[in-house]
């Protein structure tokens, strides 16, 4: 019997948050920052270690988060997934910091399928892709070149990988990006 290698978790924390107005990843939903929220759902399903992906290094590490600079920090959450990608040296499942309802079901889910052959595991909801994925160190050859050629769409480079679609409830993959959006969650 094979013996499985960890999967690696991160959690994208260094985005702008222009159309919240404040970094996405410390507010608050039901008294947790969404970034620890979305970490325990990460560690709860045996990713291993975790980590964020840039942002406030102190705010986060006062969470008790451990925090990773992105390599190209303000390049968007393709160019942080591949820091992210090679930083894990192995498999790793990149989660968006501003998904309140993720939990480790979900997470188990992004787990499941096989990546053999394939490039990353992306959950599917509503009829749409999210920044919710797993990811095989097959795909850091490509989605370098992606990046290099100038592709910063996290939705174009999927189109231009191999992708097995998770389906999740939408519900779980809810994501938070106006003022008004978070303060249903509070």
């Amino acid at each position: 019997m094979t013996r499985r290698l960890p999967v690696a978790g991160a959690v994208l924390t260094g985005g702008a948050s222009r159309r919240m107005g404040t970094d996405k990843a410390l507010i608050e939903v039901r008294g947790r920052a969404m970034a620890l929220v979305v970490a325990e759902a990460l560690g709860g399903a045996g990713c291993e270690p975790v980590w964020c992906q840039g942002g406030d290094e102190v705010a986060l590490s006062a969470l008790g988060l451990d925090v990773v600079g992105d390599e190209q920090p303000g390049e968007g959450p393709l160019v942080a997934t591949l820091s992210a990608l090679r930083r894990a040296g192995g498999e790793v499942v990149v989660a968006a910091c501003d998904l309140p309802e993720l939990d480790a079901a979900a997470v188990a889910a992004i787990l499941a399928p096989s990546l053999a052959g394939r490039h990353v595991a992306v959950a599917v909801a509503g009829g749409r892709r999210h920044l919710l994925a797993r990811w095989s160190p097959s795909a850091t050859e490509p989605l370098d070149a992606l990046v290099g050629r100038g592709v910063r769409s996290y939705m174009a480079a999927l189109d231009r990988l191999d992708v097995v679609e998770v389906a999740l409830d939408p519900a779980v993959v809810v994501n938070l990006n106006e003022p008004g959006q978070a303060a249903e969650y509070r």
